[in-house]
């Protein structure tokens, strides 16, 4: 899995990737929030900030050292481990939340509002890819599938 990809001797880069995630999760907020409502601080952005602050914890918390072949199983997790499966999960799950005051916004303006079917259909796909992942992995599929 991805969080495999942590616990090798490479294992910083992938760190680094969510650490780039977080800080793009603010500045997509900030512009995207900005040009939306045309204030600074507004609900988008914050929605993103919850995003952001999320991928940093996935980024400090470890993933626990398990071999690839090796079914993650919760119960068997260190603290350390559920800790970073939930920010996994609760990443995956937050995205339609995140969105929601995007969509709501692009409706308010004709120019975004075209870009509303391509924005559901990202989010759809994007939610039943993070939730089929989640599955598979949990069921002993894709264990080998890096990324």
């Amino acid at each position: 899995t991805i969080s495999a990809l942590v616990v090798g001797k490479m294992g910083w880069v992938q760190t680094l990737n969510f650490y780039i995630l977080a800080a793009s999760f603010m500045c997509i907020g900030f512009g995207l929030g900005k040009s939306l409502t045309h204030r600074y601080f507004n609900k988008i952005f914050f929605m993103f900030l919850v995003a952001a602050i999320g991928a940093f914890f996935v980024a400090i918390v470890p993933a626990d050292k398990v071999s690839a072949q090796e079914i993650i199983q919760v119960n068997n997790l260190s603290f350390e481990g559920k800790v970073h499966w939930f920010f996994v999960l609760g990443l995956i799950l937050l995205m339609p939340i995140v969105f929601y005051p995007v969509i709501q916004n692009m409706q308010r303006n004709s120019d975004w509002k075209k870009l509303i079917p391509y924005t559901v259909i990202l989010l759809v796909f994007n939610l039943v890819g993070g939730v089929l992942w989640y599955c598979f992995v949990s069921a002993g599929y894709l264990l080998e599938w890096k990324g």
